[in-house]
């Protein structure tokens, strides 16, 4: 059967030429935007490291560029604010949680091409971010200020920074806490390692980052121009934003501020990433659609073509279900090849490093839902008039004799 069908598949190789390329180009756009969406998927799945319930996040723009008097009034609002009995927690960040900032630094000891996002904060950081460690503790501020500035560490910034020992630091037999990186005139000491933290939100790819730690005095050279604020169960509201701003313009008259809670800068995040996959979902299931019809189509077109032959093959004997299993066989074969000419294609691009973020698990998982959903498709669409094909009666054979 599959030999008669390949030969029918061949004698008619010009009309399945276009139904071939139809469905190889389907496949490609279909594996792409598959595999977008499941790495998305993936990286949703993936915990955030921190909890942004109840959570605050300012953000203000001095008006004068002086960084010690700036961070004087920073602490001073922060001061007078843990004296509200509904703040749980504070403390300064930047960049804070889902905005559209990043800082980056590499080392020249590291491996060749080694990044980290880098987040400079105050002790009380894990208060405020709801963050925990797996290994090591937090600084005190009695830490900063020393020859080595304390760094709390993702686990993927050691077993990158360390490839080698990966495997080690992973299962506990070494550990990255107390180890010094940074140059020789300004030097840096891990005493924590957190199992994740991804600030950017559920669709942010997880990424080697450090939390810097910063003194608090008004002696360091960097201004923190963030602020997480941890408010009370129940104490998300207006009245507390507005008390908050009302602060914050009478003891920094002159500052611009941004106060929204974590949940609106999650949705916002939230909206502006997922606007794309959304856009490509739409196009894919539209070119689908479009893909079905015309196969629909075509099909139809060749049943109505092939009444003799197929009116022959009943006047044969052929029973009404063999006649339709044959269609829908041939349509079946036709989107397999189509998938092998995509597999030749789609199969190239681990060499130009495709995999080099979403995965193999990806990869692999969307190559067979596409391969799926086009043999679901040619399938579906081949069904009418595969029902169609089994309405021809022998007597059809003899008005074409």
């Amino acid at each position: 059967m599959i030999a008669h069908i390949l030969r029918m598949i061949w004698n008619r190789k010009r009309a399945n030429l276009l139904l071939l390329v139809e469905m190889l180009l389907s496949a490609l756009v279909l594996f792409l935007v598959l595999s977008q969406l499941l790495f998305a998927l993936q990286k949703y799945l993936t915990p955030l490291g921190f909890n942004r319930e109840n959570v605050l996040a300012l953000n203000v723009r001095p008006s004068a560029d002086d960084a010690t008097l700036n961070t004087r009034t920073m602490q001073e609002i922060q001061r007078e604010l843990q004296t509200w009995p509904e703040i749980q927690a504070i403390c300064a960040m930047t960049p804070i949680p889902y905005v559209n900032s990043t800082w980056r630094t590499s080392y020249e000891q590291a491996p060749a091409g080694f990044r980290s996002n880098i987040h400079l904060v105050h002790t009380g950081i894990q208060d405020a971010l709801g963050a925990e460690l797996s290994e090591g503790s937090w600084p005190s501020e009695a830490d900063l200020g020393g020859a080595r500035t304390p760094l709390v560490v993702t686990r993927q910034f050691v077993t990158e920074y360390w490839p080698d020992e990966a495997d080690d630091l992973l299962t506990g037999r070494t550990s990255a806490i107390g180890r010094d990186i940074g140059d020789d005139e300004k030097r840096y000491r891990i005493v924590g390692v957190l199992p994740w933290l991804r600030p950017k939100g559920e669709l942010m790819q997880p990424v080697p980052l450090m939390l810097r730690f910063e003194t608090s005095d008004g002696s360091s050279e960097n201004f923190i121009d963030g602020m997480l604020i941890r408010v009370g169960p129940g104490q998300m509201t207006g009245a507390t934003e507005e008390r908050i701003t009302q602060l914050i313009q009478r003891l920094a008259p002159g500052w611009s501020i941004s106060l929204n809670s974590l949940d609106h800068l999650r949705r916002s995040t939230l909206r502006e990433k997922a606007l794309p996959l959304l856009i490509a979902g739409l196009v894919v299931a539209f070119l689908l659609l479009m893909v079905g019809l015309g196969l629909i189509g075509v099909l139809w077109q060749s049943v109505t073509r092939r009444r003799a032959e197929l009116g022959l093959r009943r006047a044969l004997g052929a029973t009404r279900e063999q006649i339709g299993l044959q269609l829908l066989g041939e349509i079946a074969i036709l989107s397999l090849l189509a998938m092998a000419g995509a597999w030749l294609i789609i199969l190239q691009l681990p060499f130009l490093g495709f995999t080099k973020d979403i995965g193999w698990g990806i990869f692999m998982a969307a190559l067979g839902l596409s391969t799926a959903m086009v043999l679901l498709l040619a399938l579906l669409a081949g069904a009418y008039p595969g029902w169609l094909s089994t309405r021809i009666a022998p007597s059809e054979a003899l008005h074409h004799e």
